[in-house]
């Protein structure tokens, strides 16, 4: 067990490590990024094999600490400013660690696992990945020219593989929950095409498709796991309102 719990802390360690790199060392981008990459999947892997017997859960647990540093660490190479640079950097690692904190917990400090905590780091860190992946795929748009053809279909994949990060299985769907997924991914993509056509910054872009995908997902979560009142849902969807109001009445347009 002892072995494990340092483990936990080595992985973000080196992930930081790397994270700090990129401060001074910027053009060792594609090492950084493929290192960090496969400390995270391996780590969290590795972490987790003894404990479970499939290795899809193996996979499911291991692409979600890939998820996580990937989007973060790409995102880092957008930003210019050193605070914001710092931030994240710190906000990277000290995801990482809160994850396979909590998959030690899980697995290796109690008789039987209680997953509630984990799906809800789940559903609190895709939120912020889906900010991650879009505000990425807009600023390819803005600063590569890339063409929207081709990054519509790869936020498609992004939001169907982010909405594998719900507990599915407990909700007795009458249909497929991957068909579900699908339809989720389809609803998002629609919006993310919208916001590609404002004249607005990567980011703020990001904000708002982060913004809706947080509201398609919470109805979602909301409807089949009977986990919010009436009010707290239309509270929830007033104040998103206002949110996307302010984002769009305070952005440079011009």
């Amino acid at each position: 067990m002892l072995f494990y719990r340092i483990f936990s802390f080595i992985v973000p360690a080196i992930i930081g490590g790397l994270s700090g790199l990129l401060f001074w060392r910027a053009n060792l981008a594609y090492f950084t990024l493929i290192v960090a990459g496969l400390a995270s999947f391996l780590g969290a892997w590795l972490l987790v094999k003894s404990k479970v017997k499939l290795k899809r859960s193996c996979f499911f647990y291991a692409l979600f600490s890939l998820l996580q540093t990937e989007s973060g660490l790409v995102m880092f190479l957008f930003l210019e400013n050193f605070a914001l640079k710092l931030i994240l950097a710190a906000a990277i690692v000290i995801s990482n660690f809160l994850y396979l904190n909590e998959l030690f917990v899980q697995y290796f400090k109690k008789a039987l696992p209680q997953l509630e905590k984990l799906w809800s780091i789940f559903y609190l860190t895709q939120l912020f990945l889906a900010f991650f992946m879009a505000s990425i795929l807009y600023g390819l748009r803005d600063f590569l020219s890339v063409s929207l053809g081709l990054l519509l279909p790869v936020f498609f994949i992004l939001t169907v593989v982010l909405s594998w990060y719900h507990n599915w299985s407990a909700w007795h769907l009458k249909i497929s929950p991957l068909l579900f997924r699908v339809v989720i991914a389809f609803i998002v993509s629609q919006m993310f095409w919208a916001v590609s056509l404002l004249p607005l910054v990567y980011y703020l872009k990001g904000l708002l498709l982060a913004l809706w995908y947080a509201v398609v997902i919470s109805l979602v979560v909301w409807q089949f796991g009977k986990t919010a009142p009436k009010k707290i849902v239309r509270n929830y969807l007033i104040i998103a309102m206002i949110v996307a109001v302010l984002i769009l009445a305070t952005a440079q347009w011009f």
